[in-house]
């Protein structure tokens, strides 16, 4: 099919650049600097200055569709296009958690996938791949552990939720910035040790534990089982899912159990993890600290560790 996981990752990295630079952005759009000027969806016809609208009109897409090479200095991708770039994204789709036919024609299908790819990942979601899309493509990729890859790290864990809810753990970790294997190893090792390998988003407890716990925010009656533990980190304590609604606009404080569905679940822990400056412990395979940070002592810590090393073994495998 033409695809090689080195070459698109090498694109990401070093790959040639759209002639528009405002379609350059790749990576988390949090760090992205703000755009100026007129921007375009990538699905848009470009006019040279003095075009009317019939120069749109009389350049008819055509049918093949561009190379990833194109596609990074400016071509667009578009619905019944096909060629060998298309399979080449629909893998890149489906490591990401994302369904697309695995076929060289650029159907509904496929661009489907790529809109819920957009929406989820910050991209203007318009189910075309343009220079911005594949970057971010890219950059995801590199971010990313595929569904396989996470049963082999946790056998225990349900697949079926796995395959799932990668994407939203993926789409975690290109947030994050988690674009090495120590760091993919670390994050994975800590959100599985919290959440009891996926299988307990929300505290097993009862919370009363937490009740009165005023450094946790719990001034009133039914606090501690309210806003007990929920999510990949687990957010604990009214103050702490008061905090999460401002910085998401969701309002978790109403809505507790929304922290552990896992479109919020792993967010949430991404959120924390950046807050907390926790990929500079990964950098420093600095388990134990990172776990301090995490765990407020060193609980599971021998867990934490087994689960890290096994990452990094099934994650250096080619």
């Amino acid at each position: 099919m033409g695809f090689s996981f080195t070459d698109f990752i090498t694109g990401a990295l070093g790959g040639g650049k759209s002639t528009d630079p405002q379609q350059d952005a790749a990576g988390p759009r949090k760090d992205a600097p703000p755009l100026k000027g007129t921007t375009f969806a990538e699905g848009e016809e470009k006019l040279s200055p003095g075009a009317g609208a019939g120069a749109a009109r009389q350049a008819a897409p055509s049918t093949a569709a561009p190379s990833l090479a194109a596609i990074r200095s400016g071509a667009v991708l578009r619905p019944g296009q096909t060629g060998p770039a298309v399979a080449s994204i629909a893998a890149m789709l489906a490591r990401l958690g994302f369904t697309a036919p695995l076929a060289e024609t650029f159907g509904s299908a496929a661009s489907g996938a790529v809109s819920e790819f957009q929406t989820l990942f910050g991209v203007q979601a318009n189910g075309t791949v343009g220079p911005q899309t594949l970057a971010a493509l890219e950059m995801a990729v590199q971010c990313s552990v595929s569904a396989a890859q996470l049963i082999e790290i946790l056998p225990t864990a349900p697949e079926a939720y796995i395959r799932a809810n990668i994407k939203y753990i993926n789409q975690s970790m290109y947030q994050g910035g988690m674009n090495t294997a120590q760091r993919k190893a670390m994050y994975i090792a800590q959100i599985a040790h919290e959440s009891d390998r996926f299988n307990g988003l929300t505290e097993y407890a009862s919370g009363k534990g937490y009740e009165n716990r005023k450094d946790l925010g719990n001034t009133q009656r039914g606090d501690g089982p309210k806003f007990k533990g929920r999510g990949g980190i687990h957010l604990t304590g009214r103050a702490n899912y008061k905090e999460a609604s401002e910085h998401f606009g969701v309002d978790f404080v109403k809505n507790p159990e929304l922290a552990a569905e896992p479109q919020w679940a792993f967010k949430i822990a991404e959120w924390y993890w950046t807050k907390h400056n926790l990929n500079d412990k990964s950098d420093e395979g600095a388990i134990t600290a990172q776990t301090k940070v995490i765990n407020g002592g060193t609980n599971g810590l021998a867990d934490r560790k087994a689960l890290y090393a096994t990452a990094k073994r099934v994650l250096a495998k080619k």
